[in-house]
């Protein structure tokens, strides 16, 4: 880039006030120091934004037609100072989730975030936990909310939420009249399970041990 913000700074002070000395007063500089940025400026660009009149400054055509998108981007930058300044820059936040945490924890969670940082934009998706995992290695998403383990070593893994699952069965399976269940049982029954892929179903599918209670 060849300009400076403050070589516009000083365009903006000497087109308000006509005058080296006003401008470099106002912006708190010296006056060579002002006249060095503003003969920077047009020398860069091979421009005059000033006819000199004696020791007067008057903004010519070419400055007049400046001065409005100079004046703007002045601003934006100063917006962009105070934002960074107050940390309040909020982008968008791209959440994964899977499908029980997606329905009953994730939406209070969002909830309360929208409230803390009104500027913030959500993004949520529910999927197994395979597929959150997958996204997050690829950076479709910034975090995921998963209930089944994964071990990834380009992911940082950190417990948020203790769960209990529960196995049911009908009131007249025989597996509900018994106190504890044998692996024989747990081998021979007719399970009801999620897709593969699914945290609960990982969990199933693993060690563990069953207990009936009536």
């Amino acid at each position: 880039m060849k300009y400076t913000l403050r070589q516009l700074e000083v365009f903006l002070a000497v087109a308000h006030f006509d005058n080296i000395t006003k401008a470099a007063q106002n912006l708190a500089m010296s006056q060579s120091a002002v006249s060095g940025a503003l003969r920077d400026l047009e020398q860069q660009f091979d421009m005059q934004l000033f006819d000199r009149v004696g020791k007067r400054l008057q903004i010519n055509e070419l400055g007049r037609s400046l001065r409005p998108r100079v004046e703007a981007l002045l601003e934006r930058a100063k917006s962009l100072q105070q934002e960074m300044e107050q940390h309040q820059a909020v982008g968008e936040l791209r959440i994964g989730a899977t499908l029980t945490i997606g329905n009953y924890l994730a939406v209070g969670l969002m909830a309360q975030y929208m409230a803390e940082h009104p500027q913030a934009r959500l993004d949520l998706q529910v999927a197994n936990t395979t597929t959150i995992t997958k996204r997050l290695v690829n950076f479709d998403i910034d975090i995921g909310l998963i209930e089944g383990e994964v071990q990834h070593p380009e992911l940082e893994i950190l417990p948020w939420q203790n769960d209990e699952l529960v196995v049911f069965c009908a009131a007249d399976n025989p597996l509900a009249q018994k106190i504890r269940l044998s692996d024989t049982d747990l081998l021979q029954a007719q399970w009801i399970l999620r897709e593969q892929g699914s945290g609960t179903r990982q969990t199933l599918t693993g060690p563990c041990t069953v207990y009936c209670q009536s």
